[in-house]
């Protein structure tokens, strides 16, 4: 693919600036209270079904756990075994039933191990890129963080690289969730 960034008279980029082929995040390894992740924000109210990312694994680690946060608040969470987790394989996993997402609102996706475990390691997989251009990829409020603890918003926002994780949402299309607001009355 052609690796490029445009920039507009107004500043904004476009294109495909990326300066690698998908390696392991440069971010500390899941492991123990390490975690990786990615944040975002929706202009209308989603519906979150599942996760997909692409992570390498090394040692023997303890099952992989992804947490879907809104603000602070644990919305919801799956824990895979580790022996289902294929390292460098595109996975997916879903929650066992669709979260209504608050418009507006920092979401956060964060992959840990079950109980910090600390033996092995999970690394999510990603394409580093020049800072500068990440806004030609995602907008202003999907990032993604790394970071030690459970406090989603404690993490750091990295813009360096672009992680292999993505929110599987509902068509917003298809499911119009937020209610019509008309002056004077709804």
């Amino acid at each position: 693919a052609g690796v490029f960034a445009l920039k507009d008279s107004a500043g904004a980029f476009y294109g495909v600036p990326l300066s690698s082929a998908l390696i392991n995040s440069a971010r500390t390894d899941i492991s123990g209270t390490n975690r990786q992740g990615a944040r975002y924000k929706f202009g209308s109210q989603v519906r979150a079904i599942g996760v997909a990312f692409n992570v390498s694994k090394s040692g023997t680690p303890s099952a992989l756990e992804v947490v879907l946060y809104e603000g602070s608040t644990e919305k919801a969470l799956v824990s895979n075994a580790a022996a289902e987790i294929a390292t460098q394989v595109h996975t997916e996993v879903y929650f066992s039933s669709p979260v209504t997402l608050t418009a507006n609102t920092n979401i956060y996706v964060v992959l840990r191990q079950a109980g910090d475990g600390a033996v092995g390691s999970y690394d999510l997989r990603a394409y580093t890129m020049n800072a500068s251009y990440i806004e030609a990829l995602f907008p202003p409020d999907r990032r993604p963080v790394s970071g030690t603890g459970d406090d989603p918003t404690a993490l750091t926002v990295n813009s360096d690289e672009a992680v292999a994780l993505a929110l599987i949402i509902e068509d917003p299309a298809a499911d119009l969730l937020e209610p019509l607001v008309i002056r004077g009355g709804a």
